[in-house]
Parts: structure tokens; sequence; C-alpha cells
């Protein structure tokens, strides 16, 4: 076994070839682009070749060699408007286009000219002229496209996006074949006029000095005679191979890559003087606070104990990769595929139908040939989606996995932590992580086990598997009640997890998997049976909490679970679904709409999941336009509303997503007016020629947000699935919309990091030194969790009661208005909510 520092430095090598392995495999599958040093290409020479473009267009002179004037000259469309329904002008319109042709033409140029030199000594410049001359034309028919047909274009460029189609052949294919379909009249290049344009680029972009060309004479050998032949080489200047060179090699040194300890991380002592062993991982991971170069001195010169204490006390918790649950996942990957396990069987290709052979024209299939061509056809296209997917996700399974095989025997392992500019802290690691994924978190346990001799500790035990199967709704006393009831089942589970297959079914399969092992071992040993299992309880909706507890807020509070039930058999107060019950109210009160949307959300039903992400994003400045957003991508795309057509996707969602404000607005009126306020205080203190706004929070934690303008000129392709590029530069004017808009999260987010913080150094000071923690979940051993159960509810209160935290922002800066007044909650019932965290 490697000792620390051994394991730093393999760590530290793996990660440089790692990269460099990254960057050649772009280069030599024509991928230069994605490399980073194509945004450097890119500012030196995109403008000035648009530049050059519209001058020589604008002027044209007479011959031959202007023939890719007619070409290239930009086209006006009086139709065309913008975001507020303002014709754009032709001048607009024409530098647009010939920006995207000079981007189109330097990127061609960059990935041509570095695949060609990896083919042979020198590159050959017909290719390159080929290349950068159908990267220009696929560009043309694209803008073609989008004027002719917007929403079609915008739709089958997302959907291709979603499928995770990235060749540029097949996206051209598509896009032309539907253009044609739906009726757009494509203006065509030949051979010739793309040789002209690419020849005309090329001869620019060697102006400008990106590009050296040379005619060099070859010997040619055919049919064994020999001859004297011309070429055109191509090759990027000395320059700009300098630059890239320079890049890449900054790039491997400094690209890290993390992996767990297999001794504890040094002690933080100073903000930069803690973490890893060796001076070349400290190189990567030099500071426990990360933030911006300009506000490092901030966090020197503050008292920084107890964040330092708590780092600390996390980075030393001892774990260990759970080789049970490693090798249950890898017999079930043998044969099933989930969210996160990719299984080793192929997907069987759709079988071609015997009928067809390449010399049968479409045209001459009969109907139900045509037929059964076109259901093969998509469900080739929907074999390879599915395969593009299952790479992607495998490249995640394996790489967990692997880190999990590689410390599977060491008897226990640690995690770097650091914390960013809000306080909160995070794990710096790779492939298994205690804040990870199902599967990261699932291939985790303590290193050190806990037996259940309490009753507190076996009920937290059984509470934890009812939470991660997804039963935590229901009182406390009814989780465990679910677990005696489902003995069997867990026990079978536990037993055979390849046969036996319900538990896949679980909110958190693979963490209630584990659960499951463990608790079939808790069955055979009994009292001497050593729990490893962290018990995380969870903060309800935890941002309005926060909210709630500032400005003792007493709706809130019942919403969130920061007052007990009524009765002590009540369920815990679910947010969620009554946001979705007040937005089914207000829509049963409504007249019906002319396009039916009432109705339709009416007859299929809200739920707490429909509306869960916009309520729980509130707090950290989540908008109506967000929440449409959400209710797309995270409910009907994922087919929970069958019946409604996917073209009416975003309309429905922001027809409902204006409900929901509604709804939201009533329910946390509170945490609406304190984020109101704090987005005033921040305009305010800007005003007053502040660059940076700074708050200190309970922890004594001193935050500094800053927001910089940059300087961006944003250049829109087609051709490039649609990217954008950005050439921008960092100035020194604050960025006020920035500070507005991330306020009120940052705020909150520091506060809750606060409250970790004393957490931790509180249970620790108490003897219990298992932590897994991640923002508003916090988890330990189930013989420990009673008493960090308690803990957690005394920080809170103690934590609010000791500091009025709007006040002491609004102190802090002295000319801000008061903040919003305080309601008649009483905090001190926190004390008693069994479903504050749980």
């Amino acid at each position: 076994m490697l000792t620390q520092a051994e394991l730093e430095l393999e760590t530290y090598a793996f990660g440089q070839e790692r990269m460099r392995k990254a960057i050649e495999r772009n280069e030599e599958n024509g991928g230069a682009p994605n490399n980073p040093y194509a945004q450097a290409v890119y500012r030196r020479f995109v403008l000035p070749l648009a530049e050059r473009i519209r001058v020589d267009i604008d002027k044209p002179r007479i011959g031959r060699a202007q023939a890719h004037v007619p070409l290239l000259r930009a086209k006006f469309d009086p139709e065309r408007k913008d975001k507020r329904g303002r014709v754009v002008p032709a001048e607009d319109q024409a530098t647009e286009w010939y920006e995207a042709v000079a981007f189109v033409a330097v990127r061609g140029a960059l990935a041509a000219c570095i695949a060609e030199q990896g083919k042979r000594e020198r590159a050959a410049g017909r290719e390159i002229v080929k290349q950068v001359g159908t990267n220009v034309y696929h560009e043309y028919l694209l803008t073609q496209f989008a004027d002719a047909e917007p929403t079609l274009f915008y739709h089958l460029m997302n959907d291709m996006d979603r499928k995770l189609s990235v060749n540029e052949t097949h996206r051209m294919t598509v896009m032309k074949m539907q253009g044609r379909k739906n009726g757009v009249e494509f203006h065509e290049w030949g051979q010739a006029q793309r040789d002209q344009v690419g020849g005309y680029l090329v001869d620019q972009l060697a102006q400008l000095g990106m590009l050296d060309t040379a005619l060099v004479n070859e010997v040619a050998v055919s049919g064994g005679r020999r001859s004297m032949k011309t070429n055109l080489h191509i090759t990027l200047t000395e320059e700009v191979r300098a630059l890239i060179n320079q890049i890449s090699e900054f790039v491997i040194e400094s690209t890290p890559y993390f992996l767990p300890c297999v001794e504890p991380p040094k002690d933080w002592t100073d903000v930069d003087n803690g973490g890893f062993h060796t001076n070349e991982m400290r190189r990567l991971h030099p500071w426990m606070v990360k933030t911006y170069a300009q506000t490092r001195d901030d966090y020197r010169s503050q008292e920084m104990h107890n964040e330092m204490a708590a780092v600390n006390a996390l980075q030393r918790v001892k774990w260990r990769i759970n080789k049970r649950l490693m090798e249950a996942v890898s017999s079930v990957a043998k044969v099933h595929d989930m969210e996160e396990i990719i299984s080793q069987a192929e997907l069987p290709k759709p079988r071609k139908p015997d009928w067809l052979v390449k010399s049968l024209n479409k045209e001459d299939m009969t109907d139900p040939q045509q037929r059964e061509f076109k259901k093969w056809k998509r469900e080739v296209a929907e074999w390879h989606t599915d395969e593009r997917i299952r790479s992607k996700k495998s490249n995640r399974f394996y790489n967990a996995m692997g880190v999990a095989r590689k410390f599977a025997e060491y008897p226990s392992i640690y995690f770097v932590y650091f914390v960013d500019f809000r306080g909160r802290k995070y794990v710096q690691t790779t492939g298994v992580s205690p804040q990870g994924s199902d599967l990261q978190k699932a291939l985790l346990e303590f290193g050190e086990g806990k037996p259940l001799h309490t009753q507190s500790a076996k009920d937290w035990f059984c509470i934890t598997g009812a939470n991660r199967w997804g039963y935590d709704k229901a009182t406390l006393p009814d989780r465990v009640k679910w677990v005696a009831d489902h003995h069997d089942s867990i026990m079978s589970f536990a037993a055979d997890p390849v046969n036996n297959d319900e538990w896949k079914t679980a909110d958190k399969p693979l963490q209630f998997l584990a659960w499951c092992l463990e608790y079939e071992q808790w069955q055979v040993f009994g009292d001497r049976f050593l729990s490893r299992c962290a018990v995380p309880m969870d903060g309800s909706c935890n941002g309005l909490q926060n909210f709630s507890a500032m400005l003792r807020d007493a709706v809130g509070g019942v919403a969130t679970n920061l007052l007990p039930p009524k009765n002590p058999y009540d369920v815990p107060n679910d947010i969620y679904g009554l946001v979705a019950q007040l937005v089914t109210a207000i829509l049963e009160s409504e007249e019906d709409d002319a396009e039916g949307f009432r109705r339709l959300w009416l007859d299929h039903g809200l739920t707490r999941n429909l509306v869960k992400r916009p309520v729980m994003t509130l707090p950290y400045g989540s908008k109506q336009s967000s929440w449409a957003d959400f209710i797309v991508s995270d409910y009907l795309r994922e087919g929970k509303f069958p019946a409604l057509d996917k073209k009416l996707y975003e309309q429905a969602a922001r027809f409902l997503s204006k409900r929901l404000g509604v709804a939201i607005a009533d329910t946390v009126v509170a945490a609406a007016d304190a984020m109101t306020w704090l987005q005033r205080s921040s305009t305010a203190i800007l005003r007053e020629g502040y660059d940076r706004i700074r708050w200190i929070t309970p922890s004594g934690f001193p935050v500094t947000q800053v927001y910089w303008e940059t300087e961006e000129h944003r250049i829109n392709t087609k051709l490039c699935g649609n990217a954008k590029l950005s050439i921008r530069r960092s100035t020194d004017e604050v960025k006020k919309s920035r500070h507005r808009n991330g306020i009120a999260p940052n705020f909150v987010h520091s506060l809750d990091a606060s409250h970790l913080t004393l957490v931790v150094n509180r249970a620790k000071a108490e003897g219990i030194d298992a932590f897994a923690m991640i923002h508003d979940d916090y988890g330990t051993h189930a013989a420990h969790t009673a008493r960090l159960y308690e803990i957690i509810r005394e920080v809170f209160v103690d934590m609010y009661e000791r500091h009025d935290v709007l006040e002491e922002f609004r102190a802090a800066y002295g000319f801000l208005p008061d903040p919003p007044a305080m309601g008649d909650l009483d905090l001190r019932q926190v004390l008693d909510s069994p479903y504050f965290f749980s």
C-alpha cells in the first residue's frame, strides 16, 4: 500500500498525463477547438478576420479572384426583429454574419491544421482549404434554415443536443432533410465555390499571422514514373504554435486530479496552510477558502478559528470503501442498467429488415415496406442516442468503481475539504465522495463501527432505511414500523440483490441497498453488530427555514417544520404539497383559458414533485422564468405528463409558473420580504461607492461578495451545435445586477454554512467525531444520532437568538433602511420539532 506522499505524487503525475492524453486525443480526432488553447486563438484572430471580410465585401475588386464576394455577402432580412420587437438594422445583421463566418473559419482552420500535422510532416493545404470552405458552407445552409423556419430550427438543434449528437455530418444531413421536408429552399454552393471561399479565408488568415502557406515542389511517383508536382502546404505559424504549446503545457501542469487520502490531511492552520501533504498537490489546492484573488486578504486577516476547526474535524473523519456494496454493484452491473449502473451487456442494435438491400430506393418500396423502413430508422436513431447516453454514464460509473477498488483494501481513507466564499464546505475528490451521487455515497461507510445498543440508535438506524426508500413523509415511529413491516423484503434484497431487485425503485436505491446489507448483518449478529452506515438528517426546505427563523415568521415556520405538529401523530408539514394544493385552488377559481391549459393541468393533477424545485430554489434566487424551465426539464421532459403535446411544453409551463408564483408568495411572505430587502440593500451599498459587499456570519466567517463587469463580445453561430463564443475580459467596474441577484442566495447559504460549522464544533466537543455533512444534511453514526439531533436544534436556536442577522447586516453600513419587521414565531419551539431536521 502507498503512503500518502507516494499516493499524492502518483495522483499528480496521473492528472498531468490524463490532460496530456485528452489534448492529444482531441487533436487526433479533429477536436482541437475543444482544447484549452482554442479561446486564445479565437481572441487573436476572429474579430480581425471578420473586419477584413466586411471591408472586402463592402469594397470588392473586379476580377475572378473576387468570386467569393457574392457568396459571403450578408443578406438583409427586413422582417427580422430583436427580443424587444425592433427591426435589426442591416449593419448589425451583416456584422453578425461576418463574425460567424470568421469564427467558423478560424475554428475549422485550427482543427484541420492540427489534425493534418498529426498525420504527416507537412499539413496538406488542399484538405484544409476544403474543410474551411465546407464549414462556412454549412453555416450558410443552417442560417438559411434558421431564417426560414426559426421555431423548427431551434427545436431540431435542441433535440440533437439532448440526444448528444455531435457529429457535424450527421447534423447537416438531418437539418437538410428536415428543411426540405418543411419547404425550405436552400441556395447551395458547389465544390468549386466552397473551395473559392475556403481559399480566400485561408489567405486572409495567412495575412493576419495565423497560417503559413507555401507552394512546394515534390516528387510524385505514379505507375513507376517520377514527376514533379507543386503542392500547397498550410501550417499554423510558429507564433501560434508557440501560443498553443505554452497554454497546453500550463494546463497540463496545473490541471488537478484529486483522490481520497490514506492518511489524515494536514490540519489547516491558516487559509493557505493545510490539506494535502506534498508541495505538488498543495500547488493545485493551496487555499482553504476558494474565492477571487482580490479578496483573499479579507480571509487571511480575519479570525477563522471556527471555520478551521470545523474543516479540520471533517478532514479527520475516518471512512472506508463499502466492499460488500461494491461487489453487489459489480454483480448487478452484469445484468441490470440503472441511473448510475451501466450493465456490461450491450444493447442489441435493431435488426435491418431482411428485404432491405443497398440497391433498393425508397421510391421503389411498397407501402408496408416504407412503414417498416421508417420504424427501423427511428429505432436505430433511438439506439444511437441510448448508446451515447450509456457511454457518458458508463464513464462516471467506471470512474467511481475504479476509485473504490483502488482504495478497497485501505483500512481507512480521508478527504480534503475546502470552503467557498460563503463558508460552505466541499469535499475535494474524484470517484467517491460523502457529498457525491447516490453511488458515490453508497460506496463509502464510516471507518469505525458503532453498536446499536440503545433504542434510539436502533430507531434511527431504521429511520434511515425508511428515508432512503422514500418513506420519509411519515412520522418517525411510522418509519421505524415500516422497516419491521418490510423485514422479509429487506432481507431478500441483501441476500440476492440481482434477482430480488425491487430495491431499485427506492428514492436512493444504492444507498438503500447499502443499508439493507447492514440491516441483514444486524439481524444475524445482534448486539455484536457494528454499524458503519451514516444516518443523515435533512433540513425541511432549509433556505426557507433560515428566512423564517431570522424574521420569526410563524406561517413559514409551520410550512417548513420549525414548529412541532399540534398533534404528535401528525405527519411532517410538506411545503411542496401545500403549494401544489394552493396552485390547484387557484386554477379551480379561474375561468377556462383559450388554450385550455387550465383544464389540462387540473385533469392531470398537481403533485409535490411538480412544484418542488421552484419552491426549493426560491431562497436561492430562482424566479418565475426559471420555474417554467424547471417544470419543462424536471417534469415534462421526464415523461410525467404523457398526455401533453411536446410542442406545448413551454407554453403550458409558463401558464402554470404564473399561478405557482402567486401560491409561493402566499406561503412564504416573510422570505420574499427579506430577499427584496437584501436586494435593495445591495443596490444602496454599491450606490455609495463600495466595490464589494461584506458581512460576518454567526460563526465568524467573513463573507466577501464581488462581481465584476466583463467586456463581452458574443458571436452566434449555427454550425457548432448552436454554440455561442464569448470573447470576454474582466474590468474593474462592479456588476450591479449580479450583486442584486446574488445577495439573497449568498446570504442564506452563508447562514446554513454557519449552522453547519457550529454544529460540527459543538458535536466534536462532545466526543462525536464521525460526520457526513452536506450543507443542509447532517449525519453521523446511529449511536450518536439522538445527540446530534438535539445539537442541530440547540445550535440553530442559539444562532438566531444571539444574532439578528439582518440588523447586523444593516448596522455594518449604517445608511441602509430598517429590515422587515419580525413576526411572532417562538423560536424555542424548534427544540421540540421532530421534523425540523429528520
